[in-house]
């Protein structure tokens, strides 16, 4: 098979999981099913493991780029009260140092 044939998969996901531990980090992306049913959980859609070293270099690039996007959109990603809270995060934990 030659990489012109070769077929990446695309997935959605607005749910995930990560753990990690001394030699990596794994992500699973989710979906939420279509109807709320009690006890349902997100089904995965794929998982991405990767280096420790990887995964700090690639959250550091999405941050700046994220924030470089806002700027230049003149938008700010708004997200919801209950996610920071959820999440046990504060709008400000966003923020670069000047």
């Amino acid at each position: 098979m030659t990489d012109q044939e070769r077929v990446v998969p695309e997935v959605f996901s607005d749910a995930f999981e990560f753990s990690f531990g001394p030699y990596g980090l794994a992500i699973a992306f989710a979906s939420r099913p279509v109807r709320q049913v009690p006890g349902a959980i997100p089904r995965d859609e794929a998982v991405v493991r990767m280096s420790l070293e990887q995964a700090k270099i690639l959250s550091m690039l999405l941050r700046r780029e994220l924030t470089r996007y806002e700027r230049e959109a003149g938008i700010e990603i708004a997200l919801p009260a209950e996610a920071y809270q959820s999440l046990g995060l504060r709008p400000d934990d966003w923020r670069l140092p000047a």
